[in-house]
């Protein structure tokens, strides 16, 4: 049996978006298994990059700053904390509010994420030339930036 190597098949291909998804979907199973013996899954990630990249941040921000729903991101957070990599602490002025601390062990475990997501950045990009590679970084840096497109966004999901 011959085998396609397309992974959106025929006309569908013509939409960009279809591969988009598409590849969306390989980058997610390719990730996941690859962060599987740390434990952890992307939106483990973007919350622990988000806690180093802005310092102590309440619950309520956490989620804000990644556009994740309540409830995602308290589940998110309870993993965090079961590993060891975030810690929740009352808020001194707000005993309703958390807030979260990376631990030094979430340190620790942040550039052993990146490699891994590396190494699947560069799988995925494996087929493209240098240039391309480049180029795409930038248009999805584009795309990730573009104010309309994260205001539609957010007015889908009601935020």
């Amino acid at each position: 049996m011959a085998t396609d190597a397309m992974l959106v098949p025929g006309s569908a291909a013509d939409h960009a978006i279809c591969a988009l998804l598409k590849l969306g979907q390989v980058a997610s199973r390719l990730t996941d298994d690859r962060l599987l013996g740390l434990g952890v899954r992307v939106r483990h990630y973007n919350a622990l990059q988000a806690l180093q990249d802005n310092g102590r941040m309440s619950q309520a921000d956490v989620g804000a700053h990644l556009r994740v729903d309540p409830a995602t991101i308290v589940a998110t957070l309870d993993d965090l904390e079961n590993l060891g990599l975030a810690a929740r602490h009352r808020h001194p002025s707000d005993r309703r509010r958390y807030l979260i601390d990376l631990t030094e062990k979430g340190e620790i475990t942040l550039p052993r994420i990146r490699a891994l997501l590396d190494s699947v950045q560069a799988e995925m990009f494996e087929a493209l030339s240098p240039d391309q590679s480049v180029a795409l970084a930038d248009a999805l840096a584009a795309m990730n930036a573009a104010q309309p497109l994260a205001d539609r966004y957010d007015t889908v999901r009601g935020r």
